[in-house]
């Protein structure tokens, strides 16, 4: 693990030193404030995320309704818990995009029945590899979404889209002012960038294909054509900067290897712990 982090550190750590320089010159270069390019994803760019959110606690969610026996009326509460939230969620990102709450129940509809079935159909119960792959994206994708909900708050970065004077824009590491949610000051870090870099779930699952070294490269190469499309559309809608989108990926890359690595440490620790509380001696 320490290798990964010193690899992964390096590159970002690379391009936010180049994006110092270059992220108002990228900004004003690739800006379209009429692109419909950049529309199409403001709008769909985080729906793949919630899709594998939503199948993710549906393989978890089946697991434990028909295999698991301990502690199975808990795990089940906390599963329809994270469930619900993924519908606030999705919701709320929905409805902000798309301005139709007949469209954002219809989409939520399409998701989770495409995610029951998916789930139902392509998941052996007894799989143990899913669920470990389940398990890491779900709560990957709470944690960072709850750090990037409250990045955004504390750290205010005005979006190119709303900026009269390019001369006043500041480097990445310096803040404009704190405590403001106001949309044009949300800047950094990217939630489109973030749900994108959640794609990284693949790359990590495709370490299974080992007779298929071809189909390895084709799901690494197609996340990070996904990861450019989506970083592009932002930068050319005048949302965010180039240096929001390595930062929003260098977040879902340690969280997620942060929570891979340690899963097993800390499922152990929460199954003691309930042991404790539930079956006392």
């Amino acid at each position: 693990m320490k290798v990964v982090f010193i690899v992964f550190s390096l590159i970002f750590a690379t391009l936010l030193a180049v994006f110092t320089f270059t992220d108002v010159i990228l900004a004003q270069a690739l800006y379209h404030e009429s692109s419909g390019y950049a529309r199409f994803i403001h709008q769909a760019g985080h729906v793949p995320a919630y899709f594998l959110l939503f199948l993710a606690l549906a393989v978890l969610l089946k697991y434990v309704w028909l295999r698991q026996r301990q502690f199975k009326r808990l795990l089940t509460v906390g599963l329809v818990i994270a469930i619900v939230a993924a519908i606030v969620l999705f919701m709320a990102t929905v409805w902000t995009y798309f301005s139709s709450p007949v469209f954002a129940v219809s989409l939520l509809t399409i998701v989770m029945v495409a995610s029951a079935w998916i789930s139902a159909l392509s998941f052996p119960d007894r799989n143990r590899r899913y669920r470990e792959y389940a398990t890491i994206y779900a709560v990957t994708f709470f944690i960072v979404y709850f750090l990037v909900a409250v990045i955004k708050f504390v750290w205010v970065r005005e979006r190119f889209m709303y900026v009269e004077d390019p001369s006043s824009i500041v480097p990445w590491f310096q803040s404009q002012g704190w405590f403001d949610n106001r949309q044009e000051f949300t800047s950094m870090p990217s939630g489109h960038m973030t749900s994108a870099a959640m794609m990284i779930i693949f790359i990590i699952a495709a370490r299974e294909l080992r007779e298929l070294p071809r189909t390895r490269v084709i799901i690494s190469l197609a996340v990070g054509l996904w990861l450019s499309a989506v970083g592009f559309g932002r930068v050319v809608g005048g949302y965010h900067y180039p240096s929001d989108l390595v930062l929003s990926s260098a977040l879902v890359v340690f969280t997620m290897t942060l929570v891979r690595f340690h899963l097993a440490s800390i499922v152990a620790w929460l199954k003691k712990r309930l042991e404790r509380i539930l079956e006392p001696d």
